[in-house]
């Protein structure tokens, strides 16, 4: 196996493999490379431009079944991450929003926001 996190195989006692790795580096810098590593990451907003945090990211990786649809333009992700981050002012309020959105959805998540001083 060939792979940037080995030292097994090197050019100086494989050099058999020389042209093969000259012959793609020249594929994929004439094919945009230097462009396209400008792009910005795909899957770091929601649909809105809304960043994902890595707490959004856990809640979908630990029950993705729980979210309908395309996951990026997902307004019950997008409003759990909201109203973790917002100072809560009204808590009676917060709760209420919270239950709403919490609807068919299930206990996990709204234990999630709370567990291990988060909520």
């Amino acid at each position: 196996m060939i792979s940037k996190w080995t030292t097994r195989h090197t050019f100086s006692n494989r050099p058999d493999l020389q042209p093969l790795f000259d012959q793609y580096r020249a594929s994929v810098l004439a094919n945009g490379y230097e462009e396209s590593k400008q792009w910005p990451y795909t899957f770091s907003r929601f649909a809105s431009g809304q960043p994902i945090t890595d707490w959004v990211r856990q809640q979908y990786r630990d029950s993705p079944e729980r979210w309908d649809g395309d996951p990026f333009a997902s307004a019950s992700l997008e409003f759990f991450d909201r109203k973790k981050r917002e100072p809560i002012q009204d808590l009676e309020g917060f709760l209420k929003a919270v239950r709403r959105k919490l609807h068919g959805l299930g206990v996990s998540v709204l234990d999630s926001l709370f567990r291990e001083g988060r909520g």
